[in-house]
């Protein structure tokens, strides 16, 4: 593995990628660090809510997903959220507070529910500003619709530039590579024709077997018409980190955001990792209360990065209802798992809210900035 010059992250610091957005939650970081710091202070709602509605089964095979070692867990069994619980929670978050909601799946694709669009339409309706991340494989006309009237984000997990990496990364035929790129043009197509907000990225992780292609991967996003690809490092054990060439990839990067215009951005995500790829972790975590992450089993858990680990789950809202999850949000429950959380850092796969952490610690604590000095 080697270091060249590291790229720039993005020519456009506002773009959903940048996790100084979270400036815009000074309430909800005041609010965090005193319940966690105290145990007795109110704590606000999440702002957003990562709901897994399929789970267990996938469509696609993926080598790297970092959810694979949970698929024996499911015991290889698809799990559906059920059509009438996907009717209640989009007014139960919007009368809760919750401002958004990130539809995904767990070891399996959001696109595996039959009732996604129905969903979609209903978020929309509760005013749930909503971000859908897919494997873009499973999407009719009316899905596609769907995704570009009433999501605000949509990003297709892609990871190569050419069929035949398509099919080493994704397991899957490599002729379904046309079909995902077809998806995602025809999404930004209808966004464009109906003159709608667009936030269409075409998602690239870094892999050994991909970085060659992220100029590739780049010229296609721009060709369909996406507004971004966002490039970064994958959760890869040492052994794999150590077979990317790190200077071959920050000078594709680099030379992929030659492309960047006033409509598209090559986003190289580093914030969240170190310059070698590997992940880095917050001394102590007071962001997790930023967000909830619920699973298609029905399980409520504190962090995105840790569904299913042990001691963490704090409810489950398919048996326990809508209602419990209120009730054991800001509990002496939730604490006793956050001071649980604090205290195994180190079994984390990633921290996706390290930027939060590193911002909040910044503006809160060691303010470099003299932030009353406006």
């Amino acid at each position: 593995m080697t270091k060249n010059k590291e790229s720039r992250e993005w020519s456009d610091e506002f773009n959903p990628f940048n996790s100084y957005k979270g400036l815009r939650w000074g309430d909800n970081f005041e609010s965090s660090k005193l319940w966690i710091d105290s145990g007795s202070s109110e704590l606000l709602p999440p702002v957003v809510v990562n709901l897994d509605i399929a789970g267990g089964v996938c469509n696609f095979n993926c080598p790297h997903c970092h959810h694979a070692y949970m698929v024996q867990d499911f015991s290889k069994k698809l799990k559906l959220v059920p059509k009438e619980m996907l009717s209640q929670i989009p007014r139960f978050l919007h009368e809760w507070g919750v401002k958004a909601s990130c539809v995904v799946g767990t070891t399996s694709d959001a696109t595996l529910n039959p009732y996604l669009p129905e969903l979609l339409k209903e978020m929309h309706n509760w005013n749930v500003d909503l971000g859908l991340v897919s494997n873009g494989y499973k999407f009719n006309e009316r899905l596609i619709n769907h995704t570009a009237f009433y999501t605000k984000f949509v990003g297709f997990s892609i990871d190569a530039g050419t069929q035949r990496t398509f099919s080493k990364v994704k397991g899957v035929d490599g002729k379904k590579f046309k079909t995902v790129i077809k998806n995602l043009e025809s999404i930004a197509k209808v966004i464009d024709k109906n003159n709608l907000r667009k936030d269409v990225s075409y998602k690239y992780l870094i892999l050994p077997e991909n970085y060659n292609e992220i100029f590739e991967a780049t010229k296609i996003a721009k060709d369909i018409g996406c507004n971004y690809i966002q490039i970064r490092p994958a959760h890869l054990s040492e052994e794999e980190r150590q077979k990317i060439d790190v200077g071959k990839t920050e000078e594709l990067i680099s030379k992929a955001q030659e492309l960047n215009d006033n409509t598209f951005q090559a986003v190289g995500v580093r914030h969240k990792f170190t310059p070698y790829f590997s992940k880095v972790l917050p001394e102590k975590c007071y962001m997790t209360p930023l967000t909830s992450t619920w699973t298609a089993d029905g399980d409520v858990w504190p962090c995105v990065d840790r569904r299913h680990y042990k001691g963490d789950r704090m409810c489950n809202y398919l048996i326990d209802g809508l209602q419990k999850v209120k009730e054991v949000w800001g509990s002496s429950k939730h604490w006793k798992i956050i001071k649980h959380v604090n205290n195994t850092l180190d079994d984390c796969i990633r921290c996706s809210n390290y930027g939060y952490n590193k911002l909040f610690r910044a503006v809160s604590e060691d303010d470099p900035m003299d932030i009353r000095l406006i």
